[in-house]
């Protein structure tokens, strides 16, 4: 009889562990697919190198939808505005992406704002994991910026406080523009204020 005891509750421990073990994987696959809609870090990287329909057909697939088209002040490029989970009555989402594309060339730029410091950390994790090497850090105007540069793009990083009627809102921006169109003279803080 005591042997039977003891394997039933054996069984039920494993039937338990088992339980414990699928829970968790289920944890893991659903946090996986959850983050999977919006972009891993080399898919952002490589929009860059992609043409609009294809930006527009890969976003839309992954529940990014159109905000705007527009033109630059210069009117050299023309700039599409993309959200992920944008609310329904106002402009406001958790992420924006600006896919730039100027007319004469195939130089295109890409920027995304997130406003989920987690998604900021696994960017940066990713960048720096890509070999990129940090060329400058700056920070004024309620804005840091960190420039990192590898052998063919400069990638643009900058964390914004911005105040507002309800508080401190901090985003993240990541600015992708390939090294021929980088120029290290240009302080894009000041830039960035003057907009």
């Amino acid at each position: 009889m005591q042997a039977r005891v003891s394997g039933r509750a054996l069984l039920c421990r494993k039937r338990t562990d088992m339980i414990r073990y699928l829970l968790c994987l289920l944890a893991i696959v659903y946090g996986n697919v959850l983050y999977a809609q919006n972009l891993s870090f080399e898919e952002l990287v490589s929009l860059q190198q992609k043409s609009l329909v294809e930006v527009e057909e890969f976003l839309s697939a992954k529940g990014w939808e159109l905000l705007h088209t527009d033109r630059n002040k210069g009117g050299t490029h023309t700039i599409i505005t993309f959200t992920y989970k944008k609310e329904e009555l106002i402009d406001d989402a958790e992420s924006f992406l600006y896919y730039a594309y100027p007319k004469k060339s195939a130089n295109n730029t890409i920027s995304i704002q997130v406003n989920k410091l987690d998604v900021y950390n696994k960017y940066l994790t990713a960048l720096k994991a890509s070999g990129a090497k940090l060329l400058s850090s700056n920070a004024k105007h309620n804005i840091i910026q960190k420039i990192y540069q590898d052998a063919t793009r400069t990638f643009i990083v900058g964390t914004h406080a911005i105040k507002d009627g309800t508080g401190t809102h901090t985003t993240h921006n990541f600015l992708i523009i390939n090294n021929e169109d980088f120029r290290p003279d240009l302080d894009l803080l000041d830039a960035a204020v003057e907009e």
